[in-house]
């Protein structure tokens, strides 16, 4: 704790989960375990979001836990899924939040959500958004890394234009 605390300083820190059943490649947990943000980086508030993320996991002594900077300054959250999750067809689908300047609305359900689809074999320079055209590119930069697999990614933009990849996860 006093280490974290140290690093972070007076930063604020998000304390989430990564459980081993999160994300595997034949079933997705995404949110089943607590995620706690906006924590003061001192021990007492550190121990109390690292118990409470503890708290909701299986039970698996191997589960670990991360401990993030927060960002701030955010003008767009949301996620990205690389293909259509009704009928797999070829579009990128962005859900985003572009109005409260938080990262967990869209993935919380929580708030306005937004929902643009883009055909992925489409011309990038129908795209007028530089920041719908940044989270495109994302998206194919990433689905070239995992070898064009199927892809859920959470992002947020923030007000300098910089893109944060929060998660990765296949679809």
């Amino acid at each position: 704790l006093q280490s974290i605390a140290h690093e972070f300083k007076t930063r604020e820190v998000v304390v989430r989960s990564s459980a081993l059943s999160e994300d595997r490649a034949d079933l997705s947990f995404a949110g089943a375990f607590d995620s706690f943000l906006g924590v003061p980086a001192c021990e007492s508030a550190l121990r109390e979001a690292i118990e409470g993320v503890t708290a909701s996991y299986d039970g698996n002594p191997r589960n670990q836990i991360l401990v993030q900077p927060m960002l701030e300054g955010i003008v767009m959250s949301g996620v990205l899924m690389t293909k259509d999750l009704r009928d797999g067809s070829p579009y990128f689908v962005i859900n985003y939040d572009d109005e409260s300047g938080l990262t967990d609305t869209v993935t919380s359900g929580r708030g306005v959500n937004k929902t643009v689809s883009i055909y992925r074999n489409g011309s990038k320079s129908f795209i007028r958004s530089d920041r719908i055209r940044t989270i495109f590119e994302l998206g194919w930069e990433l689905e070239q890394y995992y070898g064009g697999v199927p892809l859920d990614i959470e992002f947020a933009i923030d007000g300098s234009g910089h893109c944060y990849l929060l998660q990765v996860r296949p679809i």
